[in-house]
């Protein structure tokens, strides 16, 4: 199972969130309240958990297996699942981007697959190697942290640490078994397309509403099966 995070601080102020770690905010802290507690009605139960490095996913998972009793499943926090980084745009108020660089320019940035946004460099002070949530990684983990990306470049980064690290985690955990992935909307679109295989337009006009659980089902080679809203089993993500 999926789902996105439910609304942050920045979400409600037009900013662009991206890699900094912007927490929930009171509407985004009832999002999270109320998924759990459809999953719970639902009779859901997990077997693991996923989430980012950053509190707004974290907090949603939380706050999620509270509601379900399940506290004691501890998440695994992953960079790789991180939002998709806005680069030089990062913090930056989306209608002040639009005055600066004009809102065709802001939109390509925003709503296509392949063009990434301004990069920040190496040694630029926001650069995330320099955030302490990243100190404890490897020089070469370090070197890996995105600059600035496309969705493109998101999947690409997304699709490797599904393969290599989740399949093999839920293959080893058995059959019918069950994992929450906690996340943002970059990465949720990156997922759906590389467990679909939908075409870069498709992906772009995804829309994933905050706190809106939804789930995959796989075979036992984790082919994916069908997909669907939690909330309403007849609407597909895709």
């Amino acid at each position: 199972m999926f789902v996105r995070h439910g609304q942050s601080i920045w979400n409600k102020e037009g900013r662009c969130s991206g890699w900094i770690d912007v927490p929930l905010n009171e509407q985004g802290r009832k999002e999270a309240h109320q998924a759990g507690e459809l999953l719970r009605n639902l009779g859901y139960q997990f077997d693991c958990a996923y989430t980012s490095f950053l509190s707004r996913a974290f907090e949603t998972e939380m706050i999620i297996l509270e509601e379900l009793n399940q506290t004691h499943i501890k998440p695994i926090r992953a960079w790789q699942i991180n939002e998709r980084h806005y680069g030089a745009l990062e913090g930056r108020y989306k209608k002040e981007l639009e005055k600066q660089y004009g809102s065709q320019q802001v939109k390509l940035w925003r709503q296509s697959y392949d063009n990434p946004p301004p990069m920040l460099s190496w040694s630029d002070e926001m650069h995330p190697r320099h955030d302490p949530l990243y100190a404890a990684l490897g020089e070469q983990e370090q070197r890996d942290l995105p600059m600035g990306e496309s969705l493109e470049m998101l999947t690409q980064r997304v699709a490797p640490y599904w393969q290599e690290q989740i399949v093999p985690h839920l293959q080893s955990l058995g059959p019918h078994k069950h994992m929450l992935l906690a996340a943002h909307q970059h990465v949720c679109r990156g997922l759906v397309k590389v467990l679909t295989g939908i075409d870069n337009e498709t992906v772009m006009g995804l829309r994933i509403p905050n706190a809106a659980p939804f789930v995959f089902e796989f075979d036992r080679n984790m082919k994916p099966l069908r997909n669907y809203y939690v909330d309403n089993e007849s609407v597909e993500v895709v």
